[in-house]
């Protein structure tokens, strides 16, 4: 401090000095020095959420955490310093881990009514009132496999365990538990109550023989019989057995065509379990049938009647089975085969007259003709109703001629040969009966019948050059191909429908099934 009176003084107190006053007379100054003191440092704390600006009559716009100072005048004109102290909240968002059941709902103090697993979010307030983030992390429990038990018990008897009681029939039974999360744990239980089995089987012997198996033995008699056994889960079961004395089932014939020379063929079916056939044929007297032949069951089950003459008359025919235990079967159903004769009508025109054939039904029949010193091929003339029993030829040529009815079986008789058709005698005004077997040798084979890809056509008496066409029912031409003289004919029917067809090469005809 300086002034008039004293110099450069730092330090507080009082001093003196002597002056002398307008009359010489000393005059003592006293002066008293005070300091301000010396002003504290002020400081005081803020805080802001990351992100934010502070602000306050000292400090403006801070916006980083850190330690600021400002230097202010007091009223007496001195330094005064103040400081903030100013922190920046930045909130680490807070992490949860929740569980459920599935099925179930998850709710606390934050989040409601959860049904799904998956990540939740929440924004809450700290203490500084800086935004903090919650994180909910929710999934199910492990998923509780249910848990699969069967069991099997007898009929009749009940089934109990810890989870399940007095159960008594076959099924599916279901119990929810809680596991140790509280969650529902599901046992399935698949219950089998063993019926008693009553099954009957059969089993035939020849009488005087005896029968056994594994659960009988050497039963002799007819009769029903029972055994009880039991099964592999400690339950009755019953067999039955039902022991008959083996019969001889009825045979069946199933065609009687006319060979080629004049004799009756008879065809039959095959039976496994006979071992001969017996042909019986209608005598004298009408309904009463007389054995006329006794036939291995290796015999091809054809068999022709060299004592029949179908020129003649017509025959019928029977057939029964014996069996292995040399028991014979009944009577079969007749079959009666046709008888055609022929005389001359008007002009040229020749009558036709025929008995019908007995035994199958058929819709058609289908009318051949042949002439000449010689009969040759037979032509298809004709196709009428199988109800009709007469035809009028009034087309005939002139000279000799050769007539034959023919009926296509719908199934063919298969044994080791195919059998397609039943024919009738040939009816002829020719003298010579011998060109009817010359006829038979070189008659027209058309075969396999029925056929899936070939058909094939031997003993046609070729010319170069002819043409065939195969017909459908509709009349409408599906193939026609020119052929050369050859013994037999090829013809590719693979691409035809199921279905009958008709072949014609020249003005002979023919017809076929594709299977």
């Amino acid at each position: 401090y300086t002034d008039s009176n004293f110099t450069n003084l730092t330090q507080a107190g009082t001093y003196y000095t002597t002056l002398a006053n307008s009359n010489a007379c000393d005059s003592i100054v006293a002066f008293t020095l005070y300091f301000y003191p010396v002003p504290a440092i002020t400081q005081y704390s803020a805080n802001i959420c990351h992100g934010g600006i502070y602000s306050d009559s000292n400090f403006t716009n801070l916006t980083q955490e850190g330690y600021y100072s400002d230097t202010l005048q007091t009223p007496d004109g001195c330094d005064s310093i103040v400081a903030l102290s100013l922190s920046v909240h930045i909130p680490s968002p807070t992490y949860l881990n929740a569980s459920m059941c599935r099925g179930g709902i998850y709710s606390d103090s934050n989040f409601t009514n959860i049904t799904e697993s998956g990540t939740y979010y929440d924004t809450l307030q700290d203490i500084y009132g800086c935004d903090s983030v919650l994180i909910l992390y929710v999934s199910y429990y492990p998923t509780v496999a249910m848990t699969y038990h069967s069991a099997t018990i007898c009929h009749g008897n009940i089934y109990s365990d810890s989870n399940f009681i007095n159960l008594t029939e076959s099924g599916t039974y279901y119990d929810t538990l809680q596991n140790i999360n509280g969650c529902d744990s599901i046992i399935r239980l698949t219950l089998y109550a063993s019926y008693i089995s009553t099954p009957y089987y059969y089993a035939s012997i020849c009488n005087g023989d005896s029968y056994s198996d594994s659960n009988f033995s050497n039963l002799t008699q007819e009769g029903y019989y029972s055994d009880t056994l039991q099964t592999p889960d400690g339950c009755d079961s019953i067999v039955r057995l039902r022991l008959t004395y083996k019969q001889s089932p009825t045979q069946a014939l199933c065609m009687i065509s006319v060979e080629e020379n004049n004799h009756n063929q008879i065809v039959w079916k095959n039976n496994e379990i006979i071992s001969a056939y017996k042909i019986y044929r209608e005598g004298t007297q009408s309904g009463i049938y007389d054995c006329i032949a006794t036939v291995d069951y290796d015999s091809n089950n054809v068999w022709i009647d060299t004592a029949s003459n179908a020129t003649e008359r017509s025959y019928r025919y029977k057939i029964s089975g014996i069996d292995t235990c040399g028991n014979e079967s009944d009577l079969s159903a007749f079959h009666k085969t046709m008888h055609l004769t022929i005389n001359q009508g008007v002009g040229s025109s020749w009558n036709l007259i025929w008995t019908p054939y007995e035994g199958i039904t058929y819709p058609t029949l289908n009318i051949y003709r042949s002439s000449g010193v010689q009969m040759g091929n037979l032509e298809l003339i004709q196709t009428i109703s199988g109800n009709n029993t007469s035809y009028t030829d009034n087309n005939a040529p002139s000279g000799y001629v050769y007539y034959q009815i023919e009926i296509v079986l719908d199934e063919p008789c298969t044994t080791r040969k195919s059998f397609a058709s039943i024919r009738s005698n040939i009816a002829t005004n020719a003298p010579n009966t011998n060109s009817i077997n010359e006829f038979r040798t070189s008659e027209i084979q058309l075969y396999p019948n029925p056929t899936s890809s070939q058909l094939k056509i031997k003993n046609y008496q070729i010319k170069d050059g002819e043409n065939v066409e195969i017909i459908d029912v509709l009349g409408r031409v599906q193939k026609s191909t020119i052929i050369n003289q050859q013994s037999e004919i090829i013809i590719d029917v693979s691409h035809l429908a199921k279905g009958m067809y008709f072949i014609k090469i020249g003005n002979w005809r023919g017809k076929f099934v594709v299977n």
